[in-house]
């Protein structure tokens, strides 16, 4: 597999992640405002359809930020603020790279609280 299909495959997967993030934002949307008898329903598909259509032939928010010149390199660059700045201009990438990108807090401190024991532990401890 060479470089190119490489990168490929990994554009195809962002895409589908894009599309899964937008239809659960759309599925948690409709699903906070309809009632059983709502007559948004009708609406609501009218406007997924619409959606679908358009975005078909216009370029994705996806395309816009893989398009978007490359930042240089630079050691006080802070990825999560980048994306909370960019929040309103790629909203759903946004999302996308906040469930990505945390770490939970748990986890750190558990690792490093074995790291801190293994240098404060004695032979006679360990």
């Amino acid at each position: 597999m060479n470089f190119f299909s490489q990168v490929n495959k990994i554009r195809n997967l962002c895409y589908d992640l894009v599309l899964e993030y937008q239809a659960k934002k759309h599925e948690d949307f409709t699903n906070s405002f309809q009632s059983p008898k709502s007559k948004l329903c009708d609406y609501d598909r009218y406007i997924e359809r619409k959606k679908k259509a358009r975005t078909s032939t216009m370029k994705t928010k996806l395309d816009h930020y893989l398009e978007e010149e490359v930042l240089p390199r630079s050691s006080y660059f802070y990825i999560l603020m980048w994306w909370k700045l960019n929040e309103l201009k790629y909203p759903t990438l946004q999302a996308i790279a906040r469930d990505v990108l945390v770490i939970m807090i748990s986890i750190v401190a558990f690792e490093s609280t074995f790291s801190i024991e293994g240098q404060k532990l004695t032979p006679h401890h360990s």
